[in-house]
């Protein structure tokens, strides 16, 4: 509370026009800049004197926005940072009014809507330990709503992160090695042998009836590399409650590929959840039967864009609208991550698109044709083609026989009319000529593809005699 009156009377303090000097520009109607040499500068856009438009400034005390002006004050969207806090959204007339998200450098994070420099209507909040609150704010004060507690057991859990690193070693053998494995707190090793090599299996948290039940944690390591993490609650043995599970990259010594974070039933992810790629994709939605089944999310890109409707394996399977970060909207069908279906695109300039597309493709404008009518059709294009190819080779194989065969009776009768001495000089090539023919002749049922290479060496073999020996 204390920390946004401080936020609300710096905004109050900073709404005075700029009583300073143009460095640069037009500080009148136009771009500029202005600075008062105490270390308040502003760069931006002005109107009539006063900062109207796209504008930043920085003040001497080293706060600073970015956004929208309106005759000298901060209105429309911007950015408002300062040593305790960033805030971003709508402001009105230099209050704090809309919607916004403010972030504290303690950690806490507010999401919602602001009346008057204050938290005011719907929003939800998230202190520094994941305590959250969803509902009403009247005045900075919470309303009605729902508070959730934290999992401490949901995120990067260090302490267990240590534990698991001094507790597995190569060689470990399956059993309970500390604590209580019945019915308290213990840890467990299991190890198993897989065709892919040992499977390593350690949990530390807490038991019922011998079995994983309550707040706890487990590793998997394969060939002694760590392949999964849990971090939550468990239900005679199974994932059951909310829960974090790590998957970490094989082909990169363990490093963290993505996580899920969310509901779980019956070790599988079943309800709402989030999964966050390394790479800054963010999906969030409703699982139905596990991570990699059929479920109805949102996903964030880093580029920008954003998808909303069914996925299947995490990617885009079913019924969906994609909007790039550039403005397109796809809404349509999609399987396996790619546009397949019918599609309505409308484009950012406003031109609009329907038709089919398959496996990523435009196919035609056509609505009532399917891809798996196209499919099939070019399916049997590939046959078609597939046929028109052998027909060719086989045409090929023909000429290349004859024409072998040709050359080798001119080159036989040659031959016979040959000297001692012209024979020796041309032993070579025919000899050469005639075995690679009559190895063509053995294969030309089991391996037609060499024969055929035989027959076109020995018909080059065969010219090379005669261009030498036979010139008469």
């Amino acid at each position: 509370m204390k920390k946004l009156l401080f936020f609300v009377l710096l905004l109050l303090n900073y709404q005075s026009p700029i009583l300073a000097k143009c460095i640069k520009g037009d500080c009148q109607n136009g771009p500029g800049i202005y600075d008062d040499s105490k270390g308040n500068k502003y760069i931006g856009n002005f109107k009539d004197g006063d900062r109207h438009g796209e504008g930043s400034m920085t003040w001497d005390v080293g706060d600073t926005y970015k956004g929208q002006w309106v005759n000298n004050k901060m209105h429309g969207k911007g950015t408002y940072k300062t040593k305790l806090l960033t805030y971003t959204g709508n402001f009105t007339a230099g209050i704090i009014e809309g919607q916004g998200t403010a972030k504290y450098t303690n950690g806490t994070t507010y999401v919602g809507e602001w009346k008057n420099n204050n938290r005011h209507g719907q929003g939800t909040i998230i202190d520094n330990k994941g305590n959250k609150f969803t509902g009403q704010f009247i005045n900075n004060k919470q309303g009605k709503g729902v508070f959730t507690k934290a999992n401490p057991l949901i995120g990067k859990n260090k302490n267990n992160e240590n534990r698991f690193k001094k507790t597995f070693n190569r060689g470990s053998k399956s059993g309970c090695i500390k604590g209580n494995c019945e019915n308290g707190e213990g840890t467990l090793i299991n190890v198993f042998n897989t065709k892919r090599g040992e499977l390593t299996l350690l949990y530390i948290g807490e038991f019922k009836d011998k079995k994983r039940h309550g707040k706890g944690a487990e590793a998997s390591y394969l060939n002694n590399l760590l392949r999964r993490e849990y971090h939550g609650d468990y239900k005679d043995d199974y994932f059951h409650g909310k829960g974090k599970k790590i998957f970490h990259d094989k082909l990169h010594n363990g490093a963290t590929d993505k996580y899920y974070v969310g509901e779980w039933r019956k070790g599988k992810a079943i309800g709402n959840g989030t999964v966050v790629w390394t790479t800054g994709r963010k999906l969030t939605g409703t699982f139905y039967k596990g991570i990699n089944s059929y479920a109805e999310v949102t996903i964030n890109y880093s580029s920008g864009s954003k998808y909303v409707g069914a996925v299947k394996n995490l990617f885009m399977d079913g019924k969906g609208v994609y909007t790039k970060a550039n403005g397109d909207t796809y809404n349509g069908f999609f399987k396996q991550g790619m546009l397949h279906g019918k599609m309505e695109v409308v484009y950012a300039n406003g031109e609009k698109k329907t038709g089919l597309w398959c496996r990523g493709k435009f196919i035609t404008t056509n609505r009532n044709d399917t891809c798996e009518r196209v499919i099939a059709s070019e399916k049997q294009k590939q046959k078609e083609r597939q046929a028109a190819k052998i027909r060719k080779w086989d045409e090929q194989f023909k000429k290349d026989k004859i024409n072998a065969t040709q050359i080798m009776k001119k080159a036989q009768k040659c031959y016979s009319t040959l000297n001692k001495v012209q024979r020796s000089q041309a032993s070579t090539l025919w000899g050469n000529a005639l075995i690679d023919f009559n190895r063509a002749k053995k294969f030309e049922i089991s391996k037609p593809s060499v024969s055929r290479g035989l027959y076109f060496t020995s018909y080059r073999q065969a010219q090379s005699f005669m261009n030498m020996m036979c010139r008469r």
